[in-house]
């Protein structure tokens, strides 16, 4: 139910009103344009000749067509030739013959003239005394007078018209009310023919033509051929009398059909407003005697009326008994000859064939009637109609209303249809009928239109309610549900921005096929909207096209090669061929089209290193810093000409260069230093300029550097890359970057500047002079440990030969401190480019002089005795063991181990060394001061070896690829492939490539290859590639990723963490004695890892950190490479990790998890 609002509508918005609007509108239409009239004329064409009534088979026409003017000669031919015709009728005993053609005026011969004159003369009372002979003047005179006669083509066909008797000729009256009296009276024999009207019960004319007196005198009758022509040209009513000045003319129909049935002119009987009476036929008129003839149609293809050629019937080819007792009816047919037009039968018929349909309808009583209480029925339908628009339309439902206005529209239509074929009785309904649909449509419409508003909004608030949806379940990586919901949505510029970025993330997925699907659902609903016939394109495209890499990796490549498929697009260039591949992306050689400009490509699979929130970000980050690349405009510094998205790709073009990268250049055979000073120092003059802009590069790297050597061309690369990429980590957990080129304060996470590059640039100077890096380390974790504390080498370590100012500058630029460092580029390319690499920057000069010395500082006998070095690089100083002490060595850590056979009784003093590819240790690194301290005091003198303790069992166990060697006492030889061998007690170790060794008493127990030996009775668990070796309680493990640290007796863990340095120095080893001296008991300890921690951080992060009451604490965490954390906790006791004794045992837990320690909890949460 309607709720009423408390203010009520205008009047002139009501149903009621509209209605009455839409009913005088309707009327005044009509009136105006007589538009329903014409509706209701063809209705009343079709439905009366649909009729089941046959015409009279008494008449027949012939017709003066194109056969017979082609035959007889041109129109108007002679009266003879008619008069020859009628002759033929007359003889075959026609019943009545009518000819539709006027003979209005006389036709003479030329010669008809002179013959008259030569009659004259010869008549004459001059001619009768002339010498002429009484028989040739007679002669003369019936010459004369055949030649007259045959050339009075008028007097032969009167002279037929009176011995037939029974023709019927046409006169023709002009329709209008008179207003005065006529020119001149009806001649006598058109009066013959004409009855007395009564009250005016005719059409009115005031003008007429009649036939020539010699011709209309001998016709049987002479009859109006006039036609009523309705508003759209075609006839359908006869005009049966024609008032001219009180005297009614009958039409020829009327008197063609009187004399076939041997009436005259009295015999017609006039009943004003009702009929015309002849004889007995009774004739339905109108109030002005019009009657509704019926036409006939055409069935089976065959006329309704036969029609002969006027030259077939003249020539014989058609048999005058055909016409015996029958109406003929003469008339023109062919073409420019005669009038045709319009009836309900068909769209053009001649005079005669007219004529012959109106005298069948007389003689058949075959008329159509309007009822005079028609008029009365159509004003009460009117009404009716009238007030259901005003008062019953309003009142009903959408679907009741159209019901009744349909059901009614319909009767009214069948009705005056069937009553017109059926009983030939016309009632106007059409009129009726379109005030009804039109005033429903209207009144609909207006309804419609009151109440469109709330509908939008309702439908506007459906629409939205879908379209949040498809967005909320784009969100959530569900298209295929997004696009059907945007499909339930009405088109709009809001939703084809929708459908632009469905079809986008489609893209990104790689479904092109139904990214073509989105694209053609917009282009149906606007196929001018933006590109859309474009884009349409190139995802049909790519669909049939295989793409490589996708999201499997961010190295994947554009499939350029393909059976005819064009080569792909990024942005508006169009990509050639892959130049390389990087750790975010691949390299293309690209070219634009427009202007043919070839650019190098470099994509990034951003949507491959980010997810989320962090997408965004990186995006924004990527457009801003190629922003800001793209407005450093320097000759060593690659111009970026454009930057954008697409195919699931970030892209920047830039300038395409010749040449190579610095990679190589620190290979041998190396550059020589001129051109290595060269290069670094345009490097410097780039990052200077980039640094006044305030773009800081953050990878300066010989990958980096492109260099033509051929033009000594230089230019810097990948400006804002790194700034992108910085915060990705890789799969396996690697920050990306290169660690090795990095500054203190980059490594250590610190807010860098300009600095930070000179640093990177100081590096990749000192690895282009010596081919070598001055920071290498086995494991990312102690090289960047190194980076942030360890001093930078002195070139000439390496390559001697090098100046002090050089070494110097390279030693300025990887200062540790930024503010010690050269301040700007600039600064550090004018000392390289000095007269023979001569620095006047006296810092430079300080730098070198503080350069520590190239051999390492001698060891004590202490140290060395229990000193034990694993690398497989050099990393950082080993710690200082003593006795008891034990080395747990991890290559790769494995979750569960199994148990070796400890065959070998080893002595109490013995001590473990693990190798994989080992090298010699480098010199424990010092600190300027130090070194120059030193170089100012003598050394001191080596120490005496202490005398070798006693020894029971020395034998050492070798495991050398998975087996087990027994060594004998005191002495063992070893042959292996990649051996360590000891060659005399208390040293350092010694690489030996496949050779032999030999082992002296109280020597090391050698592992190679992964392999692990037990040194004494006393160590913990050894995990090495899957296995584990017998221990005891009085020695802790240490894990490291290829390296291993001594323990001092009861000392506490050491693990390899960059943050974490060795232990400091141990008490001097104890004798062999010392094996009766009870031990004290040791920390207990438990390893935690944590993984895999692929793209992920540790939360806990600060080391010594108090775990509950026990006094447990966090002694260092070590990131792995292999995508684990290790955590090693120690304390005096934890009895309890998470409910269970774990002392001494290596726990390992998944990404988050909690562990419980005493009634204390403490949470270990790996965060992306």
């Amino acid at each position: 139910m309607a709720i009423a609002s408390g203010k009520r509508a205008a009047w002139w918005t009501t149903d009621w009103f509209i209605g009455v609007l839409v009913v005088l509108a309707v009327l005044l239409l009509n009136g105006v344009s007589g538009f329903f009239d014409t509706l209701e004329q063809r209705l009343y064409d079709v439905a009366s000749t649909s009729t089941q009534r046959r015409p009279s088979e008494r008449i027949a026409i012939i017709a003066i067509d194109d056969q017979s003017i082609a035959n007889i000669g041109r129109w108007p031919w002679p009266r003879d030739v008619h008069a020859g015709l009628i002759d033929k009728l007359a003889a075959a005993n026609s019943k009545t013959i009518a000819h539709t053609a006027f003979f209005f005026e006389p036709q003479t011969d030329r010669g008809l003239p002179y013959i008259e004159k030569m009659r004259q003369v010869l008549g004459a009372p001059e001619a009768a005394a002339a010498p002429l002979g009484a028989a040739t003047a007679a002669q003369l005179q019936q010459i004369i007078g055949e030649a007259r006669q045959a050339l009075d083509t008028d007097r032969i066909l009167a002279k037929s018209m009176a011995g037939a008797g029974n023709v019927v000729i046409a006169s023709f009256f002009e329709l209008g009310e008179p207003l005065g009296k006529p020119d001149a009276p009806l001649p006598p024999f058109a009066a013959r023919s004409a009855v007395d009207t009564i009250d005016n019960f005719a059409l009115a004319a005031v003008s007429g033509a009649q036939p020539i007196a010699v011709i209309g005198e001998s016709a049987a009758g002479v009859a109006h051929l006039d036609q009523l022509f309705e508003v759209d040209g075609a006839v359908r009513r006869e005009p049966l009398l024609v008032d001219y000045y009180g005297q009614a003319i009958p039409s020829m129909s009327l008197l063609i059909a009187a004399k076939s049935l041997n009436l005259d002119a009295s015999a017609v009987r006039l009943k004003p407003g009702v009929s015309v009476q002849l004889g007995k036929l009774r004739i339905k008129t109108d109030p002005v005697a019009r009657m509704l003839p019926q036409f006939y149609k055409a069935r089976d293809g065959k006329a309704p009326f036969a029609v002969d050629s006027f030259f077939d019937v003249m020539s014989g080819k058609i048999p005058m008994s055909k016409y015996a007792n029958k109406i003929v009816i003469i008339g023109a047919t062919a073409a420019g000859v005669g009038q045709s037009f319009a009836t309900p039968a068909g769209p053009a018929m001649s005079s005669a064939e007219y004529l012959a349909h109106v005298t069948s309808s007389i003689l058949n009583e075959h008329f159509i009637v309007q009822p005079a209480w028609g008029g009365a029925l159509n004003i009460g339908l009117l009404a009716l109609v009238a007030a259901y628009l005003i008062g019953g339309l309003p009142r009903l439902s959408a679907g009741k209303a159209a019901l009744i206005t349909l059901s009614g529209f319909t009767l009214l239509l069948v009705v005056e249809f069937a009553l017109l074929s059926a009983s030939a009785v016309w009632l106007q309904f059409v009129f009726a009928a379109s005030l009804l649909i039109i005033g429903h449509l209207v009144l609909t419409t207006k309804r419609f239109l009151m109440t469109e508003a709330g509908k939008l909004r309702s439908d506007e608030e459906s629409a939205e309610t879908n379209r949040m949806m498809g967005l909320a379940l784009q969100g959530q990586g569900q298209l295929d549900a997004a696009f059907d919901r945007f499909r339930r949505v009405p088109f709009g510029d809001a939703l084809m921005d929708n459908l632009t970025s469905l079809a986008l993330d489609f893209e990104r997925k790689r479904q092109f096929n139904k990214a073509h699907a989105v694209y053609e659902c917009m282009r149906q609903h606007d196929p001018e909207h933006k590109d859309i016939k474009i884009k349409l394109e190139r995802a049909k495209k790519l669909s049939e096209t295989v793409m490589l890499g996708g999201a499997s990796h961010a190295g994947g490549t554009l499939l350029l090669d393909g059976g005819g498929v064009e080569k792909p697009m990024l942005g508006r260039y169009q990509v050639e061929k892959e130049l390389g591949k990087g750790a975010m992306g691949v390299v293309y050689l690209g070219r634009d089209p427009k202007i043919g400009r070839v650019v190098a490509i470099k994509t990034m699979a951003l949507s491959q290193e980010f997810e989320g929130g962090e997408l965004d970000d990186a995006r924004a980050r990527f457009f801003r810093e190629a922003e800001t690349a793209g407005r450093l405009q320097h000759q060593h510094i690659v111009t970026i000409f454009d930057a954008g998205e697409e195919h699931d790709l970030a892209y920047i073009a830039m300038e395409f260069l010749k040449g190579v990268d610095l990679s190589d250049a620190s290979k041998a055979p190396l550059l020589p230093v001129a051109q290595v000073v060269s290069i670094v120092a345009r490097v410097a003059d780039a990052l200077a300029y980039a640094h006044q802009q305030g773009v800081v590069h953050r990878d300066i790297k010989p990958a980096n550097i492109m260099c033509d050597f051929a033009s000594d061309t230089v230019k810097v690369t990948d400006f804002g890359i790194a700034r992108i990429t910085d915060s990705s980590k890789t799969k396996t957990g690697v920050i990306l970057g290169t660690p090795s080129y990095m500054s203190p304060e980059q490594v250590g996470g610190d807010k860098i500047d300009g600095r930070s590059d000179l640093f990177s640039l100081g590096v990749m100077l000192f690895q282009m002079l010596t081919g070598e890096l001055p920071f290498q380390a086995d494991s990312l974790g102690r090289l960047m440990y190194m980076i942030a504390t360890d001093p930078a080498p002195d070139v000439r370590s390496i390559r001697p030969e090098l100046s002090a100012q050089l070494a110097g500058i390279v030693m300025l630029a990887m200062n540790k401190k930024p503010g010690d460092r050269y301040q700007d580029g600039a600064r550090f390319a004018a000392d390289l480019r000095a007269e023979g690499v001569a620095s006047t920057d006296a810092s430079a000069a300080d730098a070198y002089a503080a350069l520590a010395p190239a051999s390492p500082p001698a060891l004590s006998d202490a140290e060395t005795m229990g000193r034990t070095m694993v690398l497989e690089r050099p990393a950082a100083a080993p710690a200082k063991p003593a006795a008891y002490a034990a080395t747990m060595a991890l290559d790769r850590l494995a979750p569960s181990v199994a148990p070796l056979s400890a065959e070998a009784a080893l002595p109490e003093y013995a001590r473990t060394m693990m190798i994989d590819r080992t090298a010699p240790p480098p010199a424990e690194p010092v600190s300027a001061e130090t070194a120059a301290s030193e170089r100012q005091s003598p050394p001191e003198p080596e120490p005496e070896p202490e005398p070798e303790p006693e020894h029971s069992d020395y034998a050492e166990t070798v495991l050398v690829e998975q087996s087990e060697t027994q060594l004998s006492d005191y002495s063992a030889t070893v042959v292996v492939e990649r051996a360590v061998a000891l060659p005399s007690e208390y040293v350092e170790t010694v690489v030996v490539e496949g050779s032999e060794a030999q082992l002296s008493d109280h020597a090391e127990t050698v592992v190679v290859e992964r392999a692990v030996a037990l040194p004494s009775e006393y160590v913990e668990t050894v995990v090495v590639e899957g296995s584990e070796a017998q221990s005891s309680d009085h020695a802790e493990t240490v894990v490291v990723e290829r390296s291993a640290a001594q323990l001092p007796d009861h000392a506490e863990s050491v693990a390899s963490d960059p943050q974490t340095s060795a232990a400091p120095g141990a008490p001097p080893a104890p004798t062999a004695s010392a094996a009766a001296v009870p031990p004290a008991p040791a920390a207990a300890e438990v390893v935690v890892v944590l993984g895999p921690a692929a793209g992920r951080t540790l939360a806990l992060t600060k080391a010594r950190t108090k775990l509950g009451r026990t006094g447990a604490q966090v002694a260092a965490i070590e990131s792995r490479p292999d995508g684990f954390f290790l955590v090693f906790l120690e304390g005096e006791s934890m009895p309890l990790l998470n409910g269970a004794a774990m002392n001494g045992k290596v726990v390992k837990l998944d990404h988050d998890d909690t562990m419980e320690i005493a009634g204390t909890t403490m949470r270990f949460s790996l965060k992306a």
